[in-house]
């Protein structure tokens, strides 16, 4: 598979089979998120992998707090995504090292490279993925539960993927550049 091609069909996968994923493959995944480039060469990015029994523990107590906060105005697609999570084979925490004190927030910037990094090299080895923000909604309560003392940017889910998704319609180049001369 071409680099045009993993980028072309990578898709966001919701559906998984409980198949596990080899440790070498998550491994793999990992080591291209850890390539990416960053801010300072600070490589800001953490990872805290779960699998088996510590992924289910740690999406019950996810889905449990998340429950508690619930209500009008909270996103009502964030409780699918604890679900998703829940029924993937691996959660991964992302985390940020050190926050930058800078109007661009390059800390943020380089951890989402690295995801990036993991989400096309899952596709490269037949893995689906989903990168999943809505672990910020309860941020600070999965940082306490894990013993985190660092920022939670984001979550991605890995598995087998149980659905083809098909490519969703996208704005072409021309509709969102502007060049000048």
């Amino acid at each position: 598979m071409t680099f045009d091609e993993i980028i072309a069909n990578r898709r966001s996968i919701r559906k998984f089979k409980k198949d596990p994923i080899k440790e070498e493959q998550i491994e793999a995944i990992l080591d291209a998120g850890n390539k990416a480039p960053s801010a300072k060469n600070l490589q800001h990015w953490r990872f805290h992998v779960y699998q088996g029994e510590a992924k289910n523990n740690l999406l019950k107590f996810i889905l449990k707090e998340f429950d508690k906060i619930a209500e009008p105005g909270v996103s009502k697609y964030a409780r699918y995504s604890f679900q998703i999570m829940d029924e993937a084979p691996v959660a991964i925490l992302v985390f940020s090292a050190q926050v930058m004190d800078h109007p661009a927030r390059p800390d943020i910037q380089s951890v989402s490279a690295a995801i990036l990094n993991m989400l096309l090299k899952a596709q490269e080895l037949g893995i689906g993925s989903l990168w999943i923000c809505d672990v910020l909604y309860i941020d600070e309560v999965i940082m306490k539960h894990v013993g985190a003392e660092m920022p939670l940017l984001a979550a991605i889910s890995l598995g087998h993927p149980n659905e083809s998704p098909e490519s969703r319609t996208r704005l072409t180049v021309d509709d969102v550049t502007t060049w000048f001369e």
